[in-house]
């Protein structure tokens, strides 16, 4: 199961914030079915990966972020070559 995750927030470093930077997100959330007999079925959270991409042209260094989305936070991690997974939410 998919699940597009996207739209406008602000950008902060996690260890040491030094300010907000407007961002653009998108991420594919995949989730996986989790069904054992005599259980209910669950979805349980397996992968999201995306991209962040500064509205002002700034780039960002590797490392773990937390992106103030419209309605929640959540902390992302910059892998490198423009990927970005999130790690919590």
């Amino acid at each position: 199961m998919q699940e597009l995750l996207r739209g406008i927030g602000q950008l902060e470093k996690w260890e040491r914030p030094d300010g907000l930077h407007e961002v653009s997100f998108h991420f594919t959330v995949t989730s996986d079915v989790v069904q054992r007999p005599g259980f209910p079925r669950v979805a349980a959270k397996k992968h999201a990966e995306g991209h962040v991409r500064s509205t002002g042209g700034e780039s960002f260094p590797e490392g773990s972020y937390r992106l103030y989305a419209e309605d929640e936070v959540l902390k992302v991690r910059n892998l490198g070559l423009g990927t970005w997974t999130i790690e919590a939410s």
